[in-house]
């Protein structure tokens, strides 16, 4: 039988034959999850659609009912879960995602005849591109909205309060949203049981962030809320040490997050926000003379003052007003050694220089612990005992 000789009433029993004996079971597995297609079963509707696909016609007409396949079961995939919430909503959403990549996977294999004979002579997206736009305009782009809300202000604020049970779930949606951003997508499957997108030419130098930018919208002023309301809390109800503890601790830990929460290209920015909202709107308040920095120096609050110099340096204006404040306890360091010593100094000048070598010593070790060996914090000590070295008219 001759192609041409083929009329359109001949291809209509061949799709009726996929619809019952393959895609239905498709189906079955995408609404159920039971999958009851041997690992031959596309290699069915392959040799059908390789039969008529080099056929204009006919392949324009097998493409169309390919998409409308695929297009039905994303749009029940939809119907089944734009209702529900919470938690339910997240794992139904990539419940049903996982399960339409396997249908898209089978199906592209299943039409991919068409790729080579057709889709390719008429420069239009294949198969895997077409079905990403259908997933993406009857499931994903409904959903996105709710998705972010929900991954916001469920997920991710327990993963900051501390738990992290969902912290799978997040990765997972993460993944989802890079997918839409792909140009050119290709479905494959990963190890024995994943499905997953990549870029289908390897070497493709343009990318997308649309829809990671659109994540990053919600997810910033989710992170300005909740900062802005963890400082404000903690600045009145935790003593400075406390404080300084609490938000060196979270930024540490929001950073290590920031892995699997949003794209490299936006991590300054959350930065930028922590910083702000945890340490410069705060950062007089933790220096105050008498709970904060200078209390710490007088009192040898070691493990303080490093957890204070490891959260200050992160912001340098905070960095110097913490300088200044050891500035001031050096002064006082040496007018203290001055006035406890000034006997001393005019009957046994070398024991004198060796307490203040003993002095200087003690201070510099203190520097190298608290504010990891910062040159110049080292160099105010070095600065106070060289002045009170001259003042003391001393000739070493």
């Amino acid at each position: 039988m001759e192609d041409q000789e083929l009329n359109i009433e001949e291809l209509k029993p061949y799709k009726e034959q996929i619809d019952t004996k393959y895609i239905y079971k498709l189906f079955n597995y995408v609404r159920t999850g039971k999958k009851n297609l041997d690992t031959n079963s596309y290699i069915f509707c392959y040799n059908i659609i390789s039969k008529f696909a080099n056929i204009d016609n006919y392949a324009q007409d097998l493409l169309n009912f390919h998409n409308k396949r695929i297009e039905l079961i994303v749009i029940e995939c939809y119907e089944k879960i734009k209702n529900l919430s919470g938690l339910d909503f997240i794992d139904s959403f990539i419940l049903y995602t996982e399960r339409l990549n396997y249908f898209i996977n089978i199906m592209s294999k299943s039409f991919s005849y068409i790729n080579f004979y057709y889709i390719k002579a008429i420069q239009i997206k294949d198969i895997c591109g077409l079905s990403m736009d259908i997933y993406k305009k009857y499931f994903f782009d409904k959903l996105q909205i709710k998705s972010f809300i929900i991954l916001n202000e469920i997920l991710i604020r327990e993963e900051r309060n501390g738990n992290m049970e969902h912290r799978s779930k997040i990765q997972q949606i993460m993944k989802i949203i890079s997918w839409m951003d792909l140009i050119s997508p290709k479905i494959v499957k990963d190890g024995k049981s994943s499905i997953i997108w990549i870029e289908k030419y390897k070497e493709l130098k343009i990318y997308s962030l649309n829809y990671q930018k659109k994540w990053f919208e919600y997810f910033r002023e989710e992170t300005i809320k909740y900062v802005k309301n963890k400082a404000e809390n903690d600045i009145k109800n935790k003593t400075i040490a406390e404080y300084i503890e609490s938000e060196l601790e979270y930024i540490n830990k929001e950073n290590e997050r920031m892995q699997c929460y949003i794209h490299p290209i936006f991590h300054k920015e959350i930065n930028n926000i922590n910083i702000n909202y945890l340490i410069r709107n705060n950062m007089n308040k933790i220096i105050e003379i008498d709970t904060g920095a200078n209390y710490m120096f007088k009192n040898g609050k070691k493990e303080e003052l490093s957890k204070e110099y490891k959260l200050f340096k992160l912001y340098s204006p905070s960095l110097e007003l913490l300088k200044l404040s050891f500035r001031n306890y050096l002064k006082e360091c040496r007018k203290t050694f001055t006035l406890n010593n000034r006997k001393l100094l005019l009957e046994d000048k070398k024991k004198f220089i060796e307490l203040l070598i003993n002095l200087t010593r003690e201070i510099s070790d203190f520097v190298a612990m608290c504010f990891e060996n910062n040159i110049d914090f080292q160099n105010e000590v070095n600065e106070e005992f060289c002045s009170l070295i001259e003042e003391s008219s001393i000739s070493i």
